[in-house]
């Protein structure tokens, strides 16, 4: 994480005020639970998992935790969940949606098309959360994803390994509006008693080979105990609730340079804040507001950032500057059909666009890249809002990158 090739770290365990169990109808807290010998922490785990009181916790502190680092950021950042079950999963995504979260569903009983339309919501932020189960691998090699919510029990090592994993990937520097960006959390309830676990990653995360060793693990694989963790169809599954308001333990992992700067900054803007406070006689909410507008207007000056938010349409990107750099660059000629026989258009799925375009080179191009578009974005031009032209713009650089590795190939 000090590299500066993954993000920064920090787990936060919501601890509750008080953890009721019911057994048999009678209420009894978890220190009485053990103390008696009536039933063991997996117990214990399964029914904080299940609660949809305990979940709610978790729910809202995920969401409070992702408001503050959106309140200081221009990012689509997003959390993460893990649910034991696919009904599990619909219920926490209930509850995100009764914070105001939209949110989406990813697991491997879905047909193909559904998911590749989620993940196109994901890729294409028009989701602010997303809930996993068992898919640990798949299409989550996403940046933007900064708070992970865990509303399920792990008992080995690798899946709780795998699932942080999916938040660490860095924002590179020329994105990022500070260092909040790039420092992800973890929120899980205590009664998940998921320490252990935490406390085992952070020692075998401190070893030079580790980064390497998380991009080498088989990610689909997933172990026959965590599958029947997973189903919890035949296992005994207590009630638990919840009374108080329950507080939160942030544990960072190491004292990285982004933690540092994090904690300067906020020093800093707790300074200005005090002191617009006496100068205007307002109050903290309003003093916070006006330094946080001060420094939204300050990222707008940052010339790089002006840069990918200027005005260009996605028609001009295509015709006047992708496509003309793309034949002068190969030197190939506009006016022949010569691409025609290359492999952008091998593919069935593309076959047709020479077949059926009169037009050269230069228009099999513009109809190519329109149509990979439309397909990396999920949807029709017809169906995008307003922020989804700005994220073509960048969609746009990705599928150039492609065609000029086709083209190489071409002209050598």
């Amino acid at each position: 994480m000090a590299n500066g090739f993954v993000k920064s770290l920090e787990n936060i365990d919501y601890i509750p005020e008080k953890l009721i169990l019911i057994i048999d109808g009678e209420e009894y807290t978890s220190d009485e639970v053990f103390d008696m010998g009536l039933r063991d922490s997996d117990w214990v785990g399964r029914a904080v998992a299940f609660s949809e009181d305990c979940s709610r916790r978790v729910v809202d502190k995920s969401v409070k935790i992702l408001e503050q680092k959106l309140s200081d950021s221009d990012l689509p950042l997003k959390i993460i969940g893990v649910a034991c079950s696919i009904k599990h999963a619909e219920q926490i995504k209930k509850l995100y949606e009764e914070a105001g979260m939209k949110t989406a569903i990813l697991h491997s009983n879905l047909p193909d098309e559904e998911i590749d339309k989620t993940l196109s919501d994901i890729d294409n932020h028009r989701v602010q959360v997303v809930i996993n189960v068992s898919m640990l691998g798949e299409g989550y090699d996403h940046r933007y994803l900064s708070v992970g919510a865990i509303f399920r029990p792990f008992r080995s090592q690798l899946p709780y390994e795998q699932f942080i994993g999916r938040l660490l990937r860095v924002i590179p520097d020329d994105e990022i509006s500070g260092v909040e960006d790039n420092i992800a959390a973890v929120v899980s309830h205590n009664n998940l008693y998921l320490d252990k676990l935490w406390a085992r990653y952070k020692q075998e995360i401190q070893k030079a080979e580790i980064i390497k060793s998380l991009e080498d693990l088989d990610l689909d694989l997933v172990s026959d105990q965590e599958r029947r963790i997973s189903e919890f169809t035949e296992i005994d599954i207590g009630l638990a609730t919840e009374v108080g308001t329950g507080s939160s333990v942030a544990d960072p992992y190491l004292k990285t340079e982004l933690i540092r700067r994090r904690e300067q900054e906020e020093a800093e803007d707790l300074r200005k804040i005090e002191e617009l406070q006496k100068l205007l006689d307002v109050s903290f909410a309003e003093a916070k507001s006006i330094v946080n507008q001060s420094k939204a207007r300050s990222r707008l000056l940052r010339p790089d950032l002006f840069e990918k938010t200027k005005k260009e349409t996605v028609d001009q990107k295509i015709k006047a500057s992708i496509v003309p750099k793309l034949l002068a660059d190969f030197a190939i000629s506009k006016e022949s059909r010569s691409l025609a026989n290359s492999r952008l258009f091998t593919p069935k799925s593309y076959a047709w666009i020479p077949k059926n375009c009169q037009g050269d080179n230069a228009a099999f191009l513009s109809i190519y890249i329109n149509t990979r578009l439309k397909e990396r974005m999920g949807r029709g031009r017809s169906e995008w809002q307003t922020s989804d032209w700005e994220i073509a713009l960048q969609r746009l650089d990705e599928i150039e990158e492609y065609i000029r590795v086709v083209l190489k190939e071409f002209v050598d």
